[in-house]
């Protein structure tokens, strides 16, 4: 099975890579280089969040025979693959709580909502999860229907189905609702306080070596007996700004007039860099008239038609701080991509393609690398045996 596999993963890579950066060829490599051996056998390893990244890495070292544990501050899996339905609730930084209200199974991609035909480590993922994707239509934010996005798939019913898939393969459901809040190292383990964010208890667990795999602005934020270097290179990441207002509506963009009488989910704006700095600035009902407006201006009087709005500012979501991030030193980022004793790091934030679902896959598959071949015979910490409260 494993030898079926990689062959799997390398015919994906061997023709996705030759249409990506140099820097994400030189990632993929590295990310192919993942052993496929059983070298976790009574080992442990703590996994800090349960998006791609942290999912990614978990997946991978149960299949290596480690003891897994995975740990996210929020009430579901998926980190940035977020995906709103009715009831959801939309909490930012700042701003009163939106709760979501869709009729019809409809849903709103908070984050990304697709994955380009050339990441192919996800999409081999897929594949292994049983997990179908289709082609995804491109709506603008005035609600122009276009073709189907050249290359760009999504499961059906919502990006968050890729994150849930990972979680349902693993064998110990994820801890959700605890907020890492330190980390530190010594006697040959790592250990990771985290606050039950519901009853406020301050509990810990121990294991042979960690994932952290939240962004780098939240990761600043906890205390850590990291070094000084590493704690300079966690602090040159710099959040990068995104925001997208969407509404319930009839489909009135579809030319198919069979269609326009359906109810359907409209991105009425999105928008990125210093643009987006300056909409989140504004209160979130003016952020809703500006999104509004756009959308009367391309179909006059249809304005009217739209209800139910959800607005999400990426930099104020509280367990990401940001929808990506930029590195005042390109060093940084590599630095980042060694181990810091007991501690390795993950996540889209660490690769050469920040921002995409596949960046955390390949960041992923190499902080696993590593700790396979640091790995190399059998520990007396038990994950379970060692947590206390």
């Amino acid at each position: 099975m494993h030898l079926h596999r990689r062959r799997l993963f390398t015919a994906f890579g061997a023709a996705a890579a030759l249409s990506l950066p140099a820097a994400a060829r030189a990632e993929m490599l590295r990310a192919e280089s993942v052993p496929d051996l059983h070298s976790g056998a009574g080992r442990s390893v703590t996994v800090i969040g349960a998006g791609i990244a942290g999912l990614v890495a978990a997946y991978e070292l149960q299949r290596a025979g480690f003891k897994v544990a995975v740990l996210d501050a929020r009430d579901r899996v998926g980190g940035r693959a977020w995906t709103i339905r009715d009831g959801s609730r939309v909490e930012l930084v700042g701003e009163a709580c939106q709760t979501a209200r869709l009729s019809g199974g409809l849903y709103f991609d908070a984050g990304p909502a697709g994955v380009p035909a050339d990441h192919a480590y996800l999409l081999s993922y897929c594949r292994e999860l049983g997990l179908p994707l289709r082609a995804v239509a491109a709506t603008s934010p005035a609600g122009d229907a276009g073709e189907a996005k050249a290359g760009m798939l999504a499961p059906a019913g919502g990006m968050d189905r890729i994150p849930l898939a990972f979680a349902k393969a693993l064998r110990n459901r994820p801890i959700l609702g605890v907020e890492v809040v330190e980390l530190r190292q010594d006697f040959g383990r790592a250990e990771v306080v985290y606050r039950e964010r519901k009853t406020g208890a301050l509990k810990a667990l121990y294991s042979d070596f960690a994932v952290v795999a939240i962004p780098m602005p939240v990761l600043a934020g906890v205390r850590a007996d990291f070094t000084p270097d590493v704690r300079r290179a966690i602090a040159a990441a710099s959040a990068t700004h995104a925001n997208k207002v969407a509404f319930e509506a009839p489909r009135f963009w579809e030319e198919d007039r069979r269609t326009a009488a359906k109810r359907g989910l409209l991105v009425a704006a999105y928008n990125v860099g210093a643009p987006a700095v300056a909409f989140e600035r504004l209160p979130l009902e003016e952020q809703i008239e500006l999104a509004r407006a756009a959308v009367g201006r391309a179909h006059p009087g249809r304005e009217g038609d739209l209800a139910n709005p959800m607005v999400v500012n990426w930099s104020k979501e509280p367990f990401s701080l940001g929808a990506s991030v930029e590195w005042a030193d390109p060093a940084a980022r590599e630095a980042l991509g060694e181990a810091e004793g007991r501690f390795l790091f993950a996540g889209a934030d660490l690769s050469p393609l920040p921002g995409w679902l596949e960046g955390g896959v390949l960041s992923a598959r190499r902080a696993v690398g590593q700790i396979a071949r640091r790995s190399g015979g059998r520990t007396l910490i038990d994950i379970d045996d060692l947590a206390y409260g």
